[in-house]
């Protein structure tokens, strides 16, 4: 069982200081002032569905700004780490910036207000939204232990960050069928994609779950294999790892002896965190065969081990947009 995608990054525009000189409003008429705005690109790279990595990448920087007045300065682009604005009305400033990909498309966004005094200014200006619209393109396909049946229905689910359900579609499909794909338009974020296989009689329960991330302009695509649920003849154990940076986690389980009906604790665990990243705020959405079954902050779960093949999938999150990753174990019991 391998999925077949990427996980995107959180981009931080971040300035060292700020320092502000403030002065009465009679005192300033006629003074200038000089700003600098450092940019410092903090890559986040984990593994999710998302689109080519080169549209992940910034390759360069647009920043402006209105003042006192009429005053304005930009759009000024840059390729470097710095911008040097010369000749600011002294006041109060809105200062938007972006970081723009290969394509001109915005990658990260945001603003804020400054109070720009005389003399030198270094200011701070934080992208921390994702603006746009782009596609989610889900590739579903499955191996011959479903392709037997004649009715299937698929419940594809999107959620937000937050957990919110925001997009769903059943999709049906039958025996000829090996696989469907799906276009689903979706605002520039990080969201969470669970796809749940089942038939009438009650012989098919599969499913899986995935992190996304959506950017501007772009289609993010990626495929997921949903395994059918007939037991072999001796059981057996896949674990597929999915290590990112900075938010690498994987799955492990006890007992290493399974037997139907028993009891089998998950534990999701990391191997190596960003330090921005706050443990303590981390947030556990498990899923069963692609249907969520638990969400908190929970890094354990003990399950009833069930007869035949099923997938467990934990996605987890930080406070931190654009970090979420996933690991999945699969369990063949007999």
């Amino acid at each position: 069982m391998k999925l077949k995608m990427f996980l995107g990054f959180l981009i931080v525009i971040a300035v060292a200081s700020v320092v502000l000189v403030s002065c009465q409003e009679e005192e300033l008429s006629g003074a200038s002032a000089k700003l600098s705005i450092r940019l410092s690109d903090r890559r986040m790279e984990a593994r999710t569905i998302m689109p080519a990595s080169a549209l992940m990448q910034t390759r360069k920087y647009r920043v402006s700004g209105t003042g006192p007045g009429s005053a304005s300065f930009g759009p000024l682009d840059s390729l470097e780490s710095t911008i040097d604005v010369e000749n600011l009305s002294v006041g109060q400033w809105t200062i938007t910036a972006m970081a723009l990909n290969a394509e001109g498309n915005e990658i990260a966004s945001g603003s804020g207000e400054f109070n720009i005094g005389r003399g030198q200014n270094e200011v701070t200006v934080v992208l921390d939204q994702m603006t746009g619209s782009g596609q989610l393109r889900l590739n579903l396909d499955w191996n011959e232990d479903i392709t037997y049946l004649d009715n299937i229905k698929l419940d594809i689910s999107v959620q937000d960050i937050s957990g919110t359900e925001i997009y769903s579609v059943t999709k049906d499909s039958d025996r000829v069928s090996q696989g469907i794909s799906v276009l689903i338009p979706l605002n520039a974020g990080c969201y969470i994609v669970s796809v749940h296989a089942s038939d009438s009689d009650g012989s098919l329960d599969v499913g899986a779950a995935d992190a996304v991330r959506i950017i501007k302009g772009s289609v993010s695509e990626g495929s997921l294999h949903l395994s059918g649920s007939k037991p072999v003849a001796e059981p057996s154990f896949v674990i597929e790892n999915r290590v990112g940076s900075p938010m690498a986690f994987y799955l492990e389980y006890s007992p290493t002896n399974i037997a139907v009906g028993g009891s089998v604790t998950l534990n999701a665990r990391y191997s190596n965190l960003d330090s921005m990243i706050d443990t303590s705020s981390l947030v556990y959405q498990w899923f069963c065969d692609g249907v969520q079954f638990y969400s908190g902050s929970a890094s354990t779960r003990t399950i009833t081990a069930l007869r035949g093949v099923h997938r467990y999938d934990v996605i987890v999150r930080s406070s931190s947009p654009g970090t979420m990753c996933g690991a999945s174990l699969t369990l063949n019991v007999t």
